[in-house]
């Protein structure tokens, strides 16, 4: 009887629904060149991600975080400024009908869209969440959202798994998905992002084999900015492959998207400059994009604050503002089709696209290995497959204009105005020269203020490593357009880091982007003018400036506004070693005198008396005390009966704040007949005697007696496998060495120590250890272990349940628990360990398995362990 209530409900719904549909013009579609439909007019999508903001009922909230200029740059986003057209926000897909309406309403006033989030994320059902479209009454949420001119569409999936990635195949669960959602709200856009690189093929998800779609609007996210730089920069030609593919492998009747880096991805990586994003984005539209997203602009993006500085989160947005905005003004460009024969030139073509084409993979291949293997195995595929005459595996052949080398464009007319985007697909500084089908009157470079000259129909510009230009070309004859509008000039300090230490000679770097070409720059230390000129760097002697807190500042105007300029500052903290010059001497006894039996030695310093310093005193290399204290003089008794009659020399070696300060002293001991020293030995001081090993293990070694002055120890290793000998030469008696056990095989090693003294005599030892290293860990490289309870437990009630996992801190991972193969909850977050409460009485008495796996960008771990439930 339920069953049939809710049935005749959601039926009745589908007709208020419908008729809803059928009175209300397109929100999102498509039409048939492929080019997005925003209430029935084309548009070039321009859309955000964004995370950790509040769940507000008042639009009035949702203006003012989103769209309101604000003081607390990691709290408001002042997107009002932004033509942006598209917002996403992955946290919000539990809101609440009021929460979502009101910010239906701060959208409308912007011309914003909403995408309403229900999405599976890497190997984790969309059901691990309770989205707030999927819980009941079935239809009921989605058919509200359907009534509001705002309502884009769903995100349903986030680089989700499938049969080409591993133990999950998701493509099945997100196909039904995609039709419950459609009878709830057949106008509804749903967008998947799968990844389209290394071994993951996109068109598991783009041309699924049976069971229908997955998704209406497909878009890829290549990150190029991953761990540390290498030497070679960045792979940002990763973005124009990743779109290529996507391009390829989606029908030309709809469009994709690129969705974006602004995020540091790694601790050690960084954030990409404007030039890099302005070449991703415009590489991206070359290769096939008609839509561009950014992740992400919140709190697990741009707004990390373990990463980011409220001074980069305000340069960035700017950059971010900058950058939509001149799309924005490009728009009709960006939506008349290509006509790539309006270009009959470009001298960076080799006349060979396959040549080419393997040229550049061979050159992509050296940059990503040492960044991802999948990637260099990608690349190489490609390239086996052009040396067997296959293309198929290059979508980059088949995008762009066929003129392009490693200047790839795109062009298009509008009102007979011509509009070539030209971007550097390489690491390599080119210069090229463009020829239209027609001579030119006038050639703007759109977003940077400058224009060309051209000859004829001709026109010659400079790339920098993947640089990119826009160029607005007039025909002669045809009305000139005005003048583009430059974008708004911003400024930044790009060196020194913002928050840094800085001392000496430093580098101060500024930077600006937008308003008109060239620059002038001025900088100033707390307001003191240390430069001013075109140049962007200069060299700041911090010598000058008091240790402390300072603001290093520029001021930056452009050729076309100089009484209009723009700012930026930073905040750094000087720290220079401010000792005076100090000196060291002996007080007694004299130099040059004879010393015998217990002699006293006076030294002294001209450091600042208080200050904390360091008084070595030597006698021919050997350390005979070293002692710190704040005074100025120091008196030891020395025996000299521990060295030889005849001459010597003692060195005072006094350090204070980094600085150091000698003396020496020669002196001849003359304590009768030397008695001889006692016999030379040697031993191990540690691993014990038959100790199992493992890892880096400290190999102590130790000798007594002999001759003063340098003994040479000498370590020979006798086993399974050959280790290579060791030999350290010491003023001391002892030494150590870091013995590295994985790379030696198993088993039983005799180690023989042979000690040589400076005279010459020799001694030995030799002690037997095992070495017993566990296997290598797993190819991803870390490991998940469940903490709590432990295995065999007996639990009941709301058990707690500890997780935790080796992969690196601060990276995104997701933590998906599950007892007998039904998910618990899955967790995505940066941190190493987690805690969930269970809820046992919904599983019955007996025994189960409780299962962790732990999932980041470099693989999978699991573990698990079994429980017995008793409620």
């Amino acid at each position: 009887m339920q069953r049939r209530t809710i049935l005749v409900v959601v039926a009745l719904l589908a007709m208020l629904w419908g008729h809803a549909d059928a009175q209300t013009p397109s929100r999102l579609s498509f039409d048939s060149s492929g080019h997005f439909l925003i209430h029935g007019q084309p548009r070039f999508v321009r859309g955000v991600y964004d995370s950790g903001i509040g769940w507000y009922t008042d639009p009035s909230q949702w203006e003012s975080v989103l769209f309101l200029p604000g003081g607390d740059v990691w709290g408001t986003r002042n997107l009002g400024s932004t033509a942006i057209n598209m917002y996403l926000n992955y946290q919000q897909g539990q809101d609440t009908l009021t929460q979502v309406n009101a910010a239906f309403t701060a959208l409308q006033k912007y011309n914003v869209m909403w995408l309403q989030t229900t999405n599976c994320f890497t190997n984790t059902s969309y059901t691990a969440i309770p989205f707030s479209a999927d819980q009941p009454p079935a239809g009921q949420f989605s058919g509200q959202l359907a009534l509001n001119s705002q309502m884009a569409g769903y995100y349903v999936m986030d680089e989700c798994s499938d049969s080409s990635y591993g133990a999950v195949n998701l493509v099945p669960e997100t196909q039904q998905h995609y039709a419950t959602l459609k009878s709830y709200d057949p106008q509804a856009i749903l967008m998947a992002v799968p990844i389209a690189a290394g071994y993951r093929d996109p068109k598991l998800w783009t041309q699924p084999a049976s069971g229908g779609p997955t998704a209406d609007l497909f878009a890829t996210d290549p990150y190029p900015l991953y761990n540390a730089e290498p030497a070679t920069g960045y792979p940002h030609f990763e973005v124009a492959d990743y779109i290529a593919r996507l391009r390829s492998d989606v029908p030309a009747s709809k469009p994709i998207a690129g969705v974006l880096q602004l995020f540091k991805f790694t601790s050690n990586a960084r954030l990409p400059t404007y030039v890099e994003m302005r070449m991703h984005a415009y590489s991206a539209i070359v290769e096939g994009a008609q839509g561009l997203f950014w992740w992400d602009i919140g709190a697990n993006g741009l707004r990390n604050s373990s990463d980011n500085t409220s001074a980069q989160v305000t340069q960035w947005m700017a950059y971010l503002r900058t950058l939509v905005n001149e799309l924005a003004s490009l728009e009709a460009a960006l939506l008349a089709p290509p006509t790539p024969s309006a270009l009959v030139g470009n001298s960076s073509s080799t006349g060979d696209p396959i040549g080419w084409r393997k040229t550049v993979l061979q050159r992509d291949m050296t940059i990503v290995q040492s960044l991802s293997y999948s990637t260099y195995q990608w690349y190489q595929a490609e390239l086996n497959a052009l040396n067997a005459g296959d293309t198929s595996l290059s979508p980059m052949l088949h995008q762009a204009s066929p003129q392009s080398g490693n200047i790839r464009t795109r062009t298009s007319i509008v009102n007979g105005i011509g509009y070539v985007i030209a971007y550097n697909y390489t690491n390599l500084a080119a210069t090229s020269t463009l020829t239209w089908q027609s001579p030119l009157a006038q050639v703007a470079v759109i977003g940077e203020g400058r224009s060309l000259t051209p000859s004829n129909a001709s026109f010659t510009d400079s790339f920098v490593a993947y640089g990119v230009h826009v160029y607005q070309v007039t025909p002669t004859g045809t009305p000139a357009p005005p003048p583009p509008a430059p974008s708004p000039l911003t400024a930044s300090v790009t060196n020194p880091v913002n928050g840094s230490t800085v001392s000496g000679t430093t580098t101060v770097s500024v930077g600006a982007a937008g308003g008109t070409q060239p620059y002038n720059y001025k900088i100033a230390v707390d307001g003191t003018s240390i430069y001013a000129g075109t140049n962007p760097s200069t060299s700041w002697v911090t010598t000058t400036t008091t240790n402390g807190s300072h603001t290093v500042a520029t001021t930056v105007t452009d050729s076309s506004s100089p009484a209009v300029a723009a700012t930026a500052s930073i905040q750094v903290t000087v720290a220079n070693n401010t000792t005076a010059p100090f000196s060291a001497s002996f007080s007694y006894p004299a130099s040059g005198a004879t010393v015998g039996g217990s002699q006293s030695v006076g030294m002294a310093t001209t450091a600042t008396w208080g200050q904390a310093k360091t008084f070595t005193l030597t006698v021919d290399g050997a350390v005979i005390t070293s002692q710190s204290l704040t005074g100025t003089t120091l008196w030891m008794e020395w025996d000299t009966t521990k060295v030889t009659n005849g001459s010597h020399t003692l060195t005072l070696a006094v350090t204070m704040n980094g600085q150091t300060a000698t003396a020496t002293l020669p002196l001849t001991v003359s304590n009768g007949s030397t008695p001889p020293p006692p016999p030379l030995t040697a031993s191990f001081t540690s691993p014990a005697a038959g100790a199992t090993i493992s890892g880096t293990t400290t190999v102590g070694i130790s000798s007594s007696g002999g001759a003063t002055g340098s003994r040479t120890f000498n370590l020979q290793f006798s086993g399974p496998t050959s280790v290579a000998p060791v030999t350290l030469t010491t003023t001391g008696t002892t030494a150590s060495f870091s013995w590295d056990t994985t790379k030696a095989a198993n088993g039983n090693y005799t180690l023989t120590l042979t000690v040589t003294d400076a005279a010459g005599a020799t001694a030995t030892a030799s002690r037997t250890v095992a070495v017993s290293n566990s296997p290598p860990p797993p190819p991803a490289g870390f490991t998940a272990s469940i903490t709590y309870p432990a295995n065999g437990a007996t639990v009941g009630g709301n058990q707690s349940v500890g997780m935790s996992t080796t992969a690196t801190w601060g990276t995104a991972k997701t933590f998906t628990l599950s007892v007998d193969g039904k998910v618990l909850t899955a967790i995505k977050f940066t941190g190493s360990t987690a805690w969930y409460t269970w809820n046992t009485t919904g599983t019955p008495n007996g025994t189960h398995t409780l299962k962790l796996t732990v999932t980041n960008s470099s693989g999978t771990a699991t573990s698990s362990i079994t429980v017995a439930v008793k409620n």
